[in-house]
């Protein structure tokens, strides 16, 4: 029960301050604003302003067939599901793609696992049985040790 326990603070502590924890939901709305500013960008894939200027073409004169190439395309609920879905399974076919994946999730699991494990490592000590704060500064070990690591990234030589 008292890895349970531990276990029940992991997520909200992972940044290190337990203060921020009931502020999560302030994540979607800090990311609103972006939206806003990257939704009214112009569109700029080919095939869609060809469409758009069709329409635009056919309003101004109904007379005219004008037609764009992906209007005269017929697609069908399969063929949304084999380009949209299922790529990213047919992508797994390939080699250097597979072995990325692999190594990335062998990474997070790493990484899960040391976040994980700290509770039981420190079982019983004064640690644990102290402050959720406390108990999160033991999580700022990571963070600040990738901080290190990609700051001096550029200083290795190449």
């Amino acid at each position: 029960m008292v890895f349970l326990d531990c276990m029940h603070h992991c997520w909200s502590l992972l940044a290190g301050v337990d203060l921020l924890a009931g502020y999560t939901h302030c994540i979607p709305t800090l990311d609103a604003p972006c939206q806003l500013l990257t939704m009214h960008h112009a569109e700029t894939f080919g095939p869609v302003i060809l469409k758009w200027r069709a329409q635009r073409i056919r309003l101004g004169d109904p007379s005219l067939k004008v037609m764009a190439p992906i209007e005269l395309q017929h697609r069908t609920a399969r063929d949304v599901f084999m380009v949209t879905l299922a790529r990213p399974i047919r992508l797994l076919a390939e080699p250097i793609v597979l072995i990325c994946c692999t190594y990335l999730a062998f990474e997070y699991a790493i990484f899960y696992v040391f976040f994980v494990a700290y509770p039981i490592i420190f079982e019983g000590t004064p640690i644990i049985r102290s402050d959720a704060r406390v108990r999160g500064l033991l999580k700022t070990t990571g963070t600040y040790g990738m901080s290190t690591g990609v700051a001096t990234l550029p200083l290795l030589p190449s």
